[in-house]
């Protein structure tokens, strides 16, 4: 089991905590969702044998919310 923490732009209400949190359990391998309204912040723990953070991001970018990359710039594309 492995936790990935992601920020997230575009995290402002309980809709999108919602969304966000509903997405993210429809990946497979996904067990454990943490968003933080105040900060955008999204912890996710998941199998490593069932999906990725490639996946989990595509989830988030298919949610219609993007992806802060390490380098602050942002992720709004899918993932190859």
């Amino acid at each position: 089991m492995r936790t990935g923490i992601n920020m997230v732009k575009g995290i402002e209400h309980q809709r999108d905590k919602d969304n966000v949190t509903k997405a993210l359990h429809d990946v497979w391998g996904v067990r454990e969702v943490e968003v933080h309204l105040s900060n955008g912040e999204v912890a996710v723990s998941y199998d490593e044998n069932a999906t990725s953070l490639v996946d989990i991001t595509q989830a988030i970018l298919d949610a219609g919310y993007q992806v802060v990359k390490t380098d602050g710039t942002l992720n709004e594309d899918k993932v190859n």
